[in-house]
C-alpha cells in the first residue's frame, strides 16, 4: 500500500495490489494498464514469474519486476519473460518512477 500512495503521487493511476498471479492475470485483463509492477513471488499457485509472462504474452502489457529477491537463478528466469526491467528491493522512489516512465 504504501507504494501505491508513492505512485499515486507522481500521478500514475494504480489498481491494486492484488495478492496473487492469478488475480494478477484477471486484474491486468480487466484494466488494461499501461504497465504492470511484479513481485517473482505471489500467494496462490501462479508465481509472478509465470503470470508476467502471461501478462505479457496474451495482453502485450510491459512487467516491470519489483521485488526483493534477485538471486541470479531467479533474474535468468524472470528476463525469459521478455520484461521491461527488474527493480530490487529496497528501491529508491524515483527508480521506480523512472523505469515506469522510460516504460511508457
Amino acid at each position: 500500500m504504501d507504494l501505491k500512495v508513492i505512485l499515486e503521487s507522481f500521478g500514475f493511476v494504480v489498481y491494486g495490489p492484488v495478492p496473487s498471479g492469478e488475480t494478477s492475470l484477471k486484474a491486468a485483463s480487466f484494466f488494461r494498464p499501461d504497465a504492470v509492477l511484479m513481485d517473482v513471488r505471489l500467494k496462490g499457485k501462479m508465481s509472478g514469474i509465470d503470470a508476467a509472462r502471461l501478462i505479457h504474452h496474451h495482453l502485450d502489457i510491459p512487467v516491470i519486476y519489483l521485488t526483493a529477491y534477485g538471486d541470479e537463478a531467479t533474474i535468468k528466469e524472470a528476463t525469459k519473460t521478455s520484461s521491461s526491467g527488474y527493480i530490487r528491493k529496497p528501491f529508491e522512489e524515483t527508480e521506480v518512477e523512472n523505469k515506469i516512465r522510460a516504460v511508457l
